[in-house]
């Protein structure tokens, strides 16, 4: 379609579509944006979604004011679909243009909800002046029939008049362009494309704003000088507080959307420019609406109170997974020549090229969405159902010991695959070495095993404790138990070195191109040159062998269970019993039945594309799904997850300890008068940390100068340092300003895990980043060709992923302590030091675990920093000239800094004499290595890196 028809008898055109430039003139930044704008969406969505949900089924928002905040959450929704996803859309499919019918439709939707959304924000604040000055009438006059009559004029207002302007404004021709500098089809832009005088349209405009947003303003204004005159009436403070408290939301909502609609619409046209009116624009049309759920959710508390009742009374929510069919066809031809170009030339491979799933590049960023989304719960759930194992005492059988060795093994089973499956997503590079190759199919191979064991010993565990309840812990003892799961991981082993070993036997491949997303067996021996016909046999064999084993025992436990439950004599008892193993039934069918249609087909039964969809479902999918059905289908561990929620500390009579179900962080407590003032500053500081690790990372991503290996891990490092203080930072905040300082052991144990993993990681990333330093001054020609973007990407990964295992260990270790002194942690957030104190009996083992984990994630990562500026003061201190010392120094200065004042504070607390300690000099230092540190980062980098301070100007003098 052409973008515009010229008539010949002027120079107007009969424009049939637009192009919406959007963020076109940040192309390094479209992934960035559209991952962004996808997690608003979704935030919108689910936030005010639960606003409306909690509205419905409590009956305490049964009232007028949770009334009109259900239709303005339902407006919300509605405001933000007219466009983000549009843009997203777009930005997805790189197709800019939109129809005129489109347009219009757009404009006049935006116009239509932007018109209800004032009426109703009237209607609210009209709402709030009848409770608050007639209290007594509010009752009669805000009934239900009235509540439904001003919200339905609210709605229904301004249709007729918006559909008429939008009418009228597309009955304009157009001739400048037909590019609006715009991400949505909004008035301004398309006016400037019009031909020639728009005096009466632009009049038109200003008539009806002054109607559906000056009018229902100046109402809002009127209902709130009452309103205040009103509470400055009442004689307590705490009337005062209260009915301010009410209107408080609404009034701080109000203040948002107006502010930003007024700057973007009524600020002088010399003042206009498409870059601020884009910035501005997205501010009152996507950043307004995710922060009123917030709002409504954090400064109310009956919404509060609702939102904890919902989540005690079903705190899994179940989830409808709507996969749509992906659409994997590879291409064929490019994968045929590859292969068949390499077959008269087989050689040893030194690296693999891994396709991944799809070939199709407007595929890959809904596919990193989607595999990371789907990874993130993976972790989050598996990990989870660990922890919950370990901390919750009536978890502690042998059902769910299994249950949480499933767990573990769902965990690492998706951590071998997923986390390259994303790098090599997002990276053109695809590949991965021999070594890194075979490493992963071991892995791959001897977790799959450890599953198929590990479900048949749990079939196992349901058959002695139906078919033999009294001899149950008889039976299953905990050395029985120990020596199952050890077996199964033994045996597991055994299996994947032989295929290993098999696997090494292979001289040479026709080609080192893997038609898959991982190193699997099948697809690496379609490529060998040398007659497989052994590996072949051993693969159906050991895959077989296995299958046919534990589906041998599954089956017989399971007919040994139907024949038990069957001879049962009541109903009750038979549903009771059933239910036991109903989820891992479901696990057992689910898995087996995937293994076997992608093992156990014949070799021309299937194609590597099928394997492949299928492979995902069993390497992928299943990891996730399994937590879920163990808890969405099992009651003991829905009742253990609502006990660590709401249960407060119980007492145990036997020898004093106690099971502990919540911690109280005291924080700051010994200094109630500065409370206020300590959420302010912690405030401020969490604000420069987000706006300075963001502005490093963006600029990073947009400057060209600042495309190397070292602004590379400098982004990674800033990305780190968000997360890092987002673990601790935001909860001490609500803390302040909850006053609830109860802090459940799951939440404790998850933001301890969370600490462990990320503090970890900047032991590791700080010492890739001085062994980048190493290689770009001491060995300066080989910089290049070592650091290359594959290798940075490898060593980002490792320090991200590196920690995870050991750190979930650790965690595990030490929540499975019984604790007796005290709930109360004298620290701010969950720590290891003030948790072990509160623990019983001898902790002295785990204190040396502790330290040799420390010594493994810190000290050998500060060895490895001490040995690179070691060669690199040595390799400076040779340089001829002061000018090159100088500027050899400078590039590694920042990160020296850094390392100092991160490894200072941390040896400070940790490491100094325990005579020494006291609770406010722990929280002091601690401070200054979790928040302290963080904001300084990105000053120490900006400030003293001179490429970073050209990149920072020429980035405002762009905007």
């Amino acid at each position: 379609m052409q973008a515009g028809e010229i008539n010949a008898e002027g120079n107007d055109s009969m424009v049939k579509e637009f192009v919406l430039l959007g963020f076109s003139d940040l192309p390094n930044l479209q992934g960035f944006i559209s991952g962004i704008f996808s997690i608003v969406y979704t935030i919108i969505l689910i936030g005010n979604s639960l606003i409306i949900t909690l509205t419905m089924v409590d009956p305490v928002l049964q009232k007028p004011m949770y009334f009109f905040l259900a239709n303005f959450s339902t407006l919300e929704i509605c405001y933000v679909t007219v466009t983000l996803p549009r843009i997203l859309v777009s930005m997805w499919t790189r197709d800019r243009t939109i129809s005129l019918l489109e347009c219009a439709t757009q404009l006049g939707f935006f116009l239509i909800l932007g018109a209800t959304e004032c009426l109703l924000l009237a209607v609210m604040s009209y709402d709030r002046y009848v409770a608050i000055c007639r209290p007594l009438h509010y009752p009669l006059v805000m009934n239900r029939k009235k509540c439904v009559q001003l919200a339905a004029g609210a709605w229904l207002s301004g249709m007729p008049i918006q559909i008429g302007q939008t009418c009228q404004i597309f009955s304009l021709r157009f001739c400048s362009s037909n590019h609006v500098d715009h991400f949505f089809c909004d008035m301004p832009p398309i006016l400037k494309l019009a031909c020639g005088d728009t005096f009466m349209h632009e009049l038109s405009v200003y008539v009806v704003i002054m109607l559906f947003a000056v009018v229902p303003f100046g109402l809002i204004l009127a209902s709130y000088c009452k309103i205040i005159s009103t509470i400055l009436r009442l004689p307590t403070a705490q009337g005062r507080g209260k009915a301010f408290s009410t209107c408080s939301s609404h009034l701080l909502v109000v203040i948002l959307f107006y502010g930003s609609a007024s700057v973007t619409y009524f600020r002088p046209k010399s003042s206009h420019s498409a870059g601020i009116d884009r910035l501005l624009s997205l501010f009152y049309t996507i950043v307004t609406p995710v922060f009123n759920p917030l709002i409504y959710s954090f400064r109310n508390k009956e919404v509060i109170a609702a939102l904890r009742k919902l989540l005690l009374r079903r705190l899994m929510i179940p989830l409808s997974l709507c996969i749509m069919e992906d659409q994997l066809e590879m291409d064929a031809v490019l994968v045929f020549l590859l292969v068949t170009m390499g077959q008269g030339n087989c050689t040893s491979v030194t690296q693999f090229l891994l396709l991944g799933l799809s070939n199709t590049p407007e595929l890959g960023l809904c596919l990193f969405s989607f595999f990371l989304l789907v990874y993130g719960v993976t972790v989050l759930a598996n990990l989870g159902m660990s922890v919950l194992i370990q901390v919750s005492s009536p978890l502690h059988t042998p059902m769910y010991f299994f249950l949480g060795h499933l767990s573990f093994v769902d965990f690492c089973y998706s951590s071998v695959i997923v986390p390259n499956m994303l790098v090599g997503m997002l990276s053109e590079d695809k590949a991965i070495s021999f070594l890194g190759c075979m490493v992963q199919f071991f892995f791959f191979c001897t977790y799959a095993i450890t599953e198929v064991f590990l479900l048949a010993v749990m079939a196992y565990d349901r058959c002695v404790a139906i078919c033999h309840p009294l001899r149950y812990l008889l039976v299953m003892s905990p050395r029985l138990c120990a020596g199952l799961v050890a077996g199964c991981y033994l045996y597991a082993s055994v299996c994947a070195l032989i295929h290993l070993c098999l696997a090494l036997q292979i001289p040479s491949y026709q080609s080192n191109v893997i038609n898959h997303f991982f190193c699997d067996l099948p697809p690496l021996l379609d490529l060998a040159c040398s007659d497989v016909t052994v590996n072949e046999m051993v693969m159906f064999i050991v895959v077989n062998v296995n299958e046919l084993v534990t589906i041998i025992i599954i089956l017989t436990s399971y007919w040994l269970i139907l024949v038990t439950v069957l001879r049962m004599r009541s109903a009750e008892g038979r549903r009771k019993a059933f239910s036991t193993c109903a989820s891992h039934l479901t696990a057992i069918v689910v898995f087996h039945g995937t293994i076997l249609f992608i093992y156990c087909q014949p070799s021309s039964g299937g194609s590597l594309d099928t394997d492949k969809v299928t492979t995902v479902f069993y390497t992928v999918v299943i990891p996730m799904l399994n937590p879920l059905i163990y808890s969405l289908r099992n009651k003991e561990v829905k009742e253990a997850l609502r006990r660590v929620r709401m249960n407060p500390e119980h007492i145990r009579p036997e020898d004093n300890e106690s099971t502990v179900k919540q911690f109280l962080l005291l924080g700051f407590s010994d200094l109630p008068n500065l409370q206020g003032f300590l959420s302010g500053v912690f405030f401020i500081i969490y604000l420069i940390i987000l706006l300075g690790n963001s502005l490093i990372i963006i600029i990073t991503r947009l400057n060209p100068a600042l495309q190397k290996p070292m602004y590379f891990f400098l982004a990674n490092f800033s990305f780190l340092e968000i997360c890092y203080v987002s673990v601790t930072l935001p909860r001490i905040l609500v803390s302040i300003w909850t006053q609830d300082r109860a802090t459940s052991v799951l939440a404790c144990a998850i933001q301890l895990c969370f600490f462990l993993i990320l503090g970890t990681t900047e032991c590791l990333l700080l010492a890739v980043m001085s062994y980048d330093r190493y290689v770009a001054i001491c060995c300066p020609l080989h910089y290049p060709l070592v650091m290359t973007p594959t290798k940075c990407i490898q060593l980002a990964a490792g320090s991200w992923l590196s920690g995870i295992p050991v750190q979930i260990g650790q965690t595990c270790q030490i929540f499975s302590l019984p604790f007796c002194k005290s709930s109360h942690i004298d620290h701010f957030f969950c720590d290891i030091p003030p948790i072990v104190k509160l623990a019983c009996g001898d902790t002295s083992v785990h204190e040396l675990s502790v330290y040799v984990v420390v010594i493994l994630v810190a000290a050998v990562p500060f060895l490895l920093i001490l040995a690179s500026y070691s060669k690199i003061i040595s390799t400076i201190l040779r340089l001829p000239t002061a000018q090159g010392r100088g500027k050899a120094f400078s590039t590694c200065s920042s990160h020296l800094l850094v390392v100092v004042l991160f490894y200072g504070s941390a040896s400070i607390t940790y490491f100094r004499p325990k005579s020494s300690h006291s609770a406010g000099t722990d929280r002091l230092l601690s401070l200054f290595y979790t928040i302290v540190t963080p904001m300084m980062n990105p000053l120490i980098y900006s400030l003293r890196n001179t490429e970073v301070i050209a990149a920072l100007k020429k980035l405002f003098l762009k905007t």
